[in-house]
């Protein structure tokens, strides 16, 4: 019987291979998707400007609450480029550039961390080992030249900063390189604090802004292409030691660019002791959430603590609020990276779930901004999807833990 049953199990994972290949077939055939294969760079386009040069950068390891006292590794970062290319068409909340109708150039399929990543690329049909399938666009429109600054994730703000805010400050040096009148490709940022940043750089450069819809490609001419600085990965079901790494790089241009420029336009008592004690809550989205958020919130009521959701704060709100506080707590959420506006010795305590706890790019902060984070371990309650599963946190526990680190 038991034989019966695993040849009849082959039997239909055949049909379902079998099936799958055949409504590709179909779906190609009525042209709503197309093939597509691997290419690279150099063979398509010349490199205008090396942005970042390769570098092994030390990192550290995340301090977690009896398990992760202190440590580091030693990262390479390779070479970050911005590359030309003679027509080409570039995707709404895609990452890879088409050129030739047939081949498309995917930067993402030479990350260290592709293979457990999860690529939400929306023009990406299906992909796999030599070739991919594409999704037709609904609207094609044609520039002359553009720079691009669309992409997967390109208007949430912990990918933004990591991914896109680098991009935004080369585009000054390609318009000055270019003879053209150069075109900046923008998605709708829903987010405000996202649309605050971003235009204020673009409104300084004399430039044309061109928003693209999700349902847009656009065919350009003369297409500039920066890769990625960071190694965050789309989505993915559990995290590692080592994920979403980022250089000194990122947080230099993030203290330059965006830290003291809006502190000094912002703050107007910059020397005002920190008093403020935030938390920072997480209570929709349904994953990586506190099961038991009432008593873990009350806990942190009663202490004083100042509940904030910085996505529905102006942006000048969470600049005072992190220049303003010394100590930051909440479960782990990308708000933690609000704290590039926190001064120096500001301590951070976060509670999240095991594989959480290794998503290395609040590690940059603490590291070149002096940040102190302390991380919480809850208990995990789905084991199936452990990078983002809601955990339950011991209230005992987590007294234990603020004591240890030393707030209260």
């Amino acid at each position: 019987m038991e034989i019966l049953k695993n040849r009849i199990i082959r039997v239909i994972n055949i049909l379902f291979i079998y099936l799958e290949r055949i409504t590709l077939l179909i779906k190609c055939k009525l042209g709503i998707i197309y093939k597509v294969t691997y290419s690279d760079f150099d063979k398509h386009a010349s490199k205008v400007l090396v942005v970042k040069e390769p570098t092994e950068e030390y990192v550290e390891l995340p301090h977690i609450h009896n398990f992760i006292k202190d440590g580091s590794m030693t990262v390479y970062f390779p070479e970050v480029a911005i590359w030309k290319f003679e027509k080409a068409m570039v995707f709404s909340d895609s990452d890879f550039v088409l050129v030739n109708s047939s081949e498309i150039i995917w930067p993402k399929r030479d990350y260290y961390n592709f293979s457990k990543n999860l690529p939400q690329d929306y023009y990406i049909y299906k992909y796999e080992m030599d070739e991919a399938y594409l999704r037709k666009s609904k609207k094609t429109r044609i520039v002359d030249v553009a720079f691009s600054l669309i992409g997967v994730h390109s208007s949430v703000w912990s990918h933004v900063l990591c991914e896109y805010i680098p991009k935004l400050y080369y585009i000054n040096k390609i318009a000055k390189l270019e003879e053209k009148r150069l075109t900046v490709l923008v998605p709708n940022y829903g987010n405000t604090h996202i649309n605050n940043i971003v235009y204020r750089e673009l409104n300084k450069l004399d430039v044309d802004i061109l928003v693209v819809s999700k349902e847009e490609s656009i065919k350009v001419e003369k297409l500039y292409f920066m890769e990625r600085v960071g190694r965050v990965t789309d989505h993915e079901i559990y995290v590692e030691v080592g994920d979403q790494v980022e250089p000194k790089f990122i947080t230099d241009l993030w203290r330059e660019k965006i830290t003291l420029p809006l502190i000094s336009e912002f703050v107007e008592d910059k020397d005002k002791e920190p008093t403020l004690k935030l938390f920072l809550s997480r209570n929709t989205g349904g994953h990586r959430m506190i099961k038991n958020n009432v008593e873990i919130e009350n806990y942190f009521k009663e202490k004083g603590y100042i509940f904030v959701e910085p996505h529905k704060c102006t942006l000048k709100e969470v600049v005072n609020l992190f220049y303003q506080a010394k100590i930051v707590a909440g479960p782990f959420s990308s708000a933690f990276t609000n704290m590039i506006f926190s001064r120096p010795g500001t301590k951070s305590f976060i509670m999240c779930n095991y594989t959480r706890s290794f998503e290395n790019f609040l590690e940059p902060i603490q590291q070149y901004f002096s940040i102190d984070i302390y991380w919480l371990l809850g208990y995990d309650l789905d084991k199936e999807h452990p990078g983002h599963t809601s955990f339950y946190i011991s209230k005992e526990k987590m007294i234990e833990a603020c004591r240890s680190y030393g707030i209260d």
